[in-house]
């Protein structure tokens, strides 16, 4: 396996010619290496979808018994907790793991985004098979009232967000620093960033417009909204009274979905920026 690793890491041909080609055919020679590289770790990928399975199994199990209208919010801030949280550990090694390579082929001029959209790219493949794995297990478990196809959305754009945070975090933090930054921040913004304990219309109510901007810098509180309000609007005619209040102690807006999605979306895209930048920016001496 340590040959077949250094195979997959060996530098592209075209490092050696004074008249390397374009950022087109980079893309290509650096995705092709990726996928090589998808390949020989697939025991590790493994254990993180087996990790993804066994939650989505443990939540399902432990909320199909108990799912009720009143703790809607709160069943999905764990269930979303756990996709953030294993979706940002999982992704750190996409980087991490062939740094010392990129400092040695970006000394001798390669083009730094081909590189990193290439391995972005192959770990779509990933990030998506994350979501997939976990909804249809949770959803077919719990049964709640919502197409599938929305609560995919949502769980494909956490597993987006938080695979970009991953990212960055393996370019600004040393392993060790980084896995416990991993572990912590979707703690931090899933758990007590997400809206629902406390909730956020108890800071609108404040005008605590600094609260506000911490919980909208919190993916999983955009989720949650996002699954919250299709779930409530399904519900039948004589409990949208209910629905009502149940919304007005949250804080939550129905008319939302697409909003949280498109905010999920830019997140994701933001995360991937910040990452790029990073990637370019720290360390520059071992770039040279």
């Amino acid at each position: 396996w340590e040959l077949d690793d250094m195979k997959a890491d060996a530098p592209p041909p075209f490092i050696l010619t004074r008249n390397p080609p374009g950022a087109i055919p980079q893309f290509f020679v650096f995705s092709h290496r990726a996928c090589v590289k998808w390949w020989r770790t697939k025991k590790s990928r493994v254990i993180d979808l087996s990790l993804i399975i066994f939650a989505a199994f443990v939540l399902g199990g432990i909320t199909r018994s108990a799912w009720d209208l009143e703790d809607s919010a709160a069943h999905l801030l764990l269930s979303h907790l756990a996709l953030a949280l294993l979706s940002n550990v999982a992704s750190l090694h996409i980087f991490s793991s062939t740094q010392v390579n990129y400092w040695r082929e970006a000394s001798t001029g390669i083009n730094k985004l081909s590189y990193f959209i290439s391995k972005v790219t192959v770990d779509l493949g990933d990030v998506t098979l994350r979501a997939v794995l976990f909804s249809a297990i949770y959803y077919g478990m719990t049964q709640p009232d919502i197409s599938f196809g929305d609560y995919l959305l949502v769980s494909f754009l956490l597993c987006w967000v938080w695979a970009g945070v991953g990212y960055l975090l393996s370019f600004l933090l040393e392993p060790s620093q980084a896995l416990v930054a991993a572990v912590a921040i979707p703690l931090i913004s899933g758990g007590f960033l997400s809206g629902v304990n406390p909730p956020i219309a108890q800071y609108w109510d404040q005008n605590n417009v600094v609260m506000l901007g911490i919980l909208a810098a919190s993916p999983n509180r955009w989720g949650i909204e996002a699954v919250t309000i299709r779930y409530l609007a399904a519900k039948p005619p004589h409990l949208q009274e209910f629905v009502k209040e149940y919304i007005s102690v949250l804080g939550f807006n129905m008319d939302n979905f697409k909003t949280d999605c498109t905010v999920l979306a830019l997140y994701g895209v933001g995360m991937r920026i910040a990452a790029f930048a990073a990637m370019v920016l720290c360390n520059r001496g071992q770039q040279k």
